[in-house]
């Protein structure tokens, strides 16, 4: 037969007390998961280059440095499709003044960014002779069937030229054309 005496009946109510104490512990120590981290794109600066006419400017746009969002943790082991385009924008309004084409589809991972080569070419007609303008490139993140995160990059710098009789002069790093 056991008996318990007054001071055994304490020690028998303090366990559960201390045992749910451990395992608040537990769970307020316990490292977070990890934390999806945001999608990267970026345009090495200068991201474009300008050739301003009286009445015209072409752009020639570098293509972004695109990663994959980072679901999980470890290197290369997400990726998603992406693509991009350029759109011209006013510069004192910052109205779009005229959207280019999709470039075409890249997988990026989250350890290598997507490869594109070349430039992408968009042109607009001044409205007037004052008229400056910037490049903003779109961004989109795809899975297999949905888009999964957009982002837009102001270019704020450019390699601009200017048409000097037969020729072009370099008129150097601009913030607008």
């Amino acid at each position: 037969m056991v008996r318990l005496t007054s001071r055994g009946i304490r020690r028998a109510a303090a366990l559960p007390v201390i045992g749910l104490a451990i395992v608040v512990m537990t769970l307020v120590s316990a490292p977070a998961a990890s934390a999806v981290s945001a999608p990267v794109a970026y345009v090495t600066e200068p991201g474009a280059t300008c050739w301003a006419y009286p009445m015209v400017v072409n752009f020639a746009v570098k293509p972004p440095t695109i990663y994959a969002i980072d679901f999980r943790s470890g290197y290369g082991n997400d990726w998603q499709w992406v693509h991009f385009r350029s759109r011209v924008v006013d510069y004192f309004t910052g109205v779009t003044v005229k959207t280019g084409g999709w470039s075409d589809w890249a997988p990026a991972y989250d350890g290598s960014g997507a490869v594109y080569s070349g430039t992408q070419s968009i042109g607009v007609s001044r409205a007037s002779l004052s008229s400056r303008y910037r490049v903003k490139v779109d961004v989109e993140w795809w899975s297999q069937t949905e888009r999964l995160f957009a982002e837009t990059i102001l270019i704020s710098q450019y390699r601009a030229y200017a048409p000097l009789g037969s020729s072009y002069q370099y008129n150097g790093i601009q913030a607008s054309c």
